[in-house]
C-alpha cells in the first residue's frame, strides 16, 4: 500500500476528481512538494499522437521555493484541438536529465513550417516516454476547452495594450 509523504510532489491547482477544462495556455500550475537536492522539477505534457501512441512534450521547469512550486504559460497542444484530452505531469528530473532537457532543442512537428527560434512554439523535446532520470510524480487530466490562444499570443496581447 502507498502511503503518501508531507514532502511528495503534488498538483494542487487543478483538482481531475472532477471535469477539468483549460484554454490552450495555462497561465499556471502550482503544486507543493519537496525533491532531493540535485533534481528539478518538469512540467511534461502527455497526448496521444496521430498513430495513437503516447508523447511526452517537456513544456517547462517550475520554480520551486519553500514547499511550493509554480510553473507559468505552459502551452498544451496546437491550435484546433477542442475537446483533446491531455495529461499535466509533474516529474521529478535528476541533475543529467535536467541539464539535457534545459539545453536540447528538438522541433516535435513534422510540418513543412519555417523554423523559428528556441523559445516559439513549435519547439519543444518531445518523446514516446520518459527519459532515464525522470520521474512521473503527480498528474492530472484535462480536455482542451475554446480558447485556442498560445501563451504567446496572449503575451503579445497585452504588450500591444497602451
Amino acid at each position: 500500500m502507498f502511503w503518501p509523504h508531507s514532502d511528495d510532489i503534488h498538483i494542487t491547482s487543478h483538482d481531475d476528481s472532477k471535469d477539468v477544462v483549460i484554454p490552450r495556455c495555462v497561465q499556471s500550475l502550482r503544486g507543493s512538494g519537496a525533491l532531493p537536492k540535485g533534481h528539478h522539477l518538469w512540467i511534461a505534457v502527455e497526448f496521444p499522437n496521430k498513430a495513437g501512441d503516447n508523447r511526452v512534450v517537456f513544456a517547462r521547469e517550475a520554480t520551486m521555493r519553500s514547499g511550493r512550486w509554480h510553473a507559468e504559460q505552459i502551452n498544451v497542444g496546437g491550435p484546433g484541438h477542442i475537446g483533446n484530452i491531455y495529461t499535466l505531469t509533474a516529474v521529478d528530473v535528476d541533475g543529467l536529465t535536467h541539464e539535457m532537457l534545459a539545453t536540447t532543442v528538438i522541433d516535435m512537428y513534422g510540418s513543412k513550417a519555417d523554423t523559428l527560434s528556441a523559445g516559439a512554439d513549435l519547439w519543444r523535446f518531445s518523446s514516446h516516454g520518459y527519459p532515464t532520470g525522470a520521474r512521473p510524480r503527480d498528474e492530472v487530466n484535462v480536455s482542451r476547452g475554446t480558447d485556442q490562444r498560445s501563451c504567446a499570443e496572449i503575451a503579445d496581447g497585452q504588450r500591444a495594450k497602451p
